[in-house]
């Protein structure tokens, strides 16, 4: 794999979102790299505080990222047949860009755990914090809707075990406007490990069930 590194021609930190396209003229490779950034200025001071660059988490949930790999996950993504009126409790529609019906899509994150950084205690118990998003863009880049939860777990030994086995099982809902091409990007954030997966998902290849 070939990595080079790059500065945007233009200099300009004005916060807007901005689109990449690489071109090579050999038509028989295929090009894995970011499709858009958030032009930042990383030494910019606010209230006296400079601010701080983006997260692992919010890195990888970039739309047209490379899939984030230091964790493996795969995610079974169903849309519902009918469609809804109301987002689900506690997504975060643009209101703007977001208007009824929506179409839901229930979604089932499968996690390896073998990579997963867990702190011990003494009874043996392993502890757990992660952060699960499941973000909706449209075909311009544009964060749609979004969803996202932390939660801190405890598994004794007698849980790990089938865990490490099967994986960690997480459900999730999000819901994209009924017509239009989508995106869904999907993690999870090891916050001990400071480790990343995530997935990206045309909703054209999804089939209800």
């Amino acid at each position: 794999m070939l990595q080079a590194p790059c500065t945007p021609a233009d200099e300009k930190f004005d916060g807007t979102y901005r689109r990449i396209e690489v071109k090579i003229d050999q038509p028989s490779l295929h090009l894995s790299y970011r499709k858009s950034y958030l032009a930042d200025n990383p030494n910019e001071v606010w209230r006296g505080n400079k601010v701080l660059p983006q997260s692992t988490m919010q890195a990888a949930m970039m739309f047209g990222s490379p899939a984030a790999t230091q964790l493996l996950l795969s995610v079974q993504a169903t849309p519902e047949e009918k469609p809804v009126n109301q987002p689900s409790q506690g997504t975060r529609p643009d209101s703007k860009l977001m208007k009824p019906p929506y179409r839901r899509y229930n979604l089932v994150d499968v996690v390896d755990v073998r990579n997963v950084l867990f702190t011990t205690t003494g009874d043996g118990v392993r502890h757990g914090k992660f952060e699960f998003a499941a973000l909706v863009y449209d075909s311009d880049g544009q964060l749609v809707n979004s969803s996202s939860n932390s939660m801190s777990l405890d598994f004794p030994p007698d849980r790990y075990a089938p865990i490490l086995d099967r994986g960690l099982r997480v459900g999730q809902t999000v819901e994209t406007p009924l017509k239009g091409a989508y995106f869904l990007r999907i993690g999870i954030y090891d916050a001990n490990g400071d480790r990343v997966g995530a997935v990206e998902i045309p909703t054209s290849t999804l089939k209800p069930n």
